[in-house]
């Protein structure tokens, strides 16, 4: 399949319709072969894009058709599977016109798993449609998928119900879908929580479509979510609730979400996680006096045990300082730099890389211009490179390549590169091969490329006793007859 379509892409669009389509043709030439079927409707679909409109709208419609009278279910449940593409280059007038009677068929197939294929896929002929067929006809589509005398169907049909109201117009909406989807909300004997975590899934999409005027009407749904007992539901929400905020705004954030937030903050680690990941986003949100009052969560995550939250804070460092005024930055943020950047873990050291050199940068314009928390900023990441640990020694390396771009010249050579170049002849290998990607980065990079004292060094790193030494400073390494292989040789 994968070949064909590389094939495709080669040949020229005339005489697609004769090595390419007539492949998938032949296909269906013999009944017999099922498998061959539903091959034909799986990769028209996929070379629906490259064919284009002229043979889609002509060959393909009517290969469509074919495939979709086959007498082997499966056949009819790849062609209700493989329509995405094939609407995309048909476009609104033709899909209405040609693939939604197919369509509108298959959906009231005799076999459930063609139906429950449709249900799956009615999203798709959703955002192909105008309002007044999404209406009417979608609706009507919709409300036989989920009263289907099948189990499977209608979980299909409830699954896909938010992201199908997300293709309505907020105005238009049927009362019958939002209403069906509220009642997604409450776990039943049928269903168990699958249509819980459906709904809290695609909570920011329906609230998106309503609009936050409506908010009232779905907020104690939320609630109802927010305190279900299944982990998933209430992860689903601890990601997305720096969406829904974003939706209805700080007065009602302020109202609404915030027991919600300090909830999730206090939730196990697999939901807490969520509005970690976005803790920035949201609080971006608050009026600042509300916001203040979480300067301690920064601290708190920055000094969590679980290594994963002290990588996110770190990746957010940056956007929160711009959160606050500088006075909380100094006496919050900056000494959980000072933790963070000397790190056990050397995932959440690398959070801070390139993060660093964009704080010591707003120093001199969100920051006030002051020097005092700048320069001992400074003076602490300088000091890495002196630093009896060995590692706290390559992060200083990595902190050069990572703020060379973001500093102004004269401050990067005084407090970055001289250190650097020290470093160049450090006892432990492992700092040395840093220092020598470090030094390689820079000699590209436009300004320093025709620096002496980096090609210098580098000229001596090309000539150390260590193999990666060499190699990163860009030398080459020569095995001496003696040398004996190592495991990494052997391998």
């Amino acid at each position: 399949m994968d070949a064909l379509i590389d094939v495709a892409k080669l040949i020229k669009n005339e005489d697609l319709n004769e090595h390419i389509f007539s492949i998938l043709y032949d296909l269906t030439s013999d009944e017999k072969h099922e498998e061959h079927h539903v091959e034909s409707a799986t990769l028209l679909n996929e070379l629906a894009p490259i064919l284009g409109y002229d043979i889609c709208s002509t060959s393909g419609i009517e290969l469509y058709i074919k495939l979709e009278k086959s007498s082997h279910f499966r056949v009819r449940k790849a062609v209700a599977s493989n329509i995405e593409n094939i609407c995309s280059v048909l476009g609104p007038d033709k899909t209405k016109e040609t693939i939604l009677p197919l369509f509108t068929g298959l959906c009231e197939d005799s076999i459930w798993g063609v139906r429950k294929a449709c249900a799956e896929s009615l999203v798709v002929i959703s955002t192909y449609m105008d309002s007044e067929t999404r209406n009417s006809r979608l609706v009507t589509i919709f409300k036989g998928l989920i009263q289907d005398k099948s189990r499977w169907v209608r979980s299909a049909a409830f699954q896909a119900l938010g992201h199908f109201i997300s293709t309505f117009e907020g105005d238009n909406l049927d009362s019958f879908l939002f209403e069906s989807y509220l009642d997604m909300a409450v776990e039943t004997k049928e269903f168990g929580n699958d249509n819980v975590y459906s709904c809290a899934y695609n909570f920011p999409a329906v609230l998106h479509t309503i609009g936050a005027e409506r908010w009232d009407e779905l907020s104690e749904v939320y609630s109802t979510l927010v305190s279900n007992e299944a982990v998933k539901v209430r992860r689903s929400l601890s990601f997305s609730l720096h969406v829904i905020a974003d939706i209805l705004g700080q007065e009602v954030v302020e109202e609404s979400l915030i027991s919600t937030f300090d909830i999730f903050l206090k939730d196990l680690s697999e939901v807490r996680i969520g509005v970690i990941t976005n803790l920035a986003q949201f609080l971006k949100i608050l009026c600042p006096e509300t916001r203040s009052k979480y300067l301690n969560i920064i601290k708190d995550i920055a000094e969590s045990e679980d290594w994963r939250f002290r990588r996110l804070i770190t990746l957010q460092l940056h956007e929160l300082s711009k959160l606050y005024e500088p006075e909380f930055v100094f006496s919050t943020i900056i000494p959980s730099i000072f933790c963070l950047i000397r790190d056990d873990v050397a995932a959440v050291r690398a959070g801070l890389y390139n993060t660093i050199g964009l704080i010591l940068a707003d120093f001199d314009t969100t920051l006030g211009g002051t020097t005092e928390g700048k320069q001992e900023l400074l003076d602490n990441i300088k000091s890495m490179a002196f630093d009896k640990p060995y590692k706290h020694r390559i992060t200083f390396t990595k902190l050069c390549i990572g703020t060379y771009d973001q500093l102004s010249t004269n401050l990067y050579e005084t407090e970055f590169l001289l250190p650097l170049l020290k470093l160049a002849s450090d006892k432990v290998p492992n700092v040395r091969a840093c220092v020598a990607k470090a030094l390689a980065t820079l000699n590209n990079a436009e300004y320093y490329a025709d620096d002496e004292r980096i090609t210098e060094k580098l000229e001596e790193l090309q000539k150390d006793s260590d193999r990666d030494v060499v190699l990163l400073s860009g030398g080459t390494w020569v095995k001496t007859p003696k040398e004996v292989p190592t495991a990494c040789d052997e391998e």
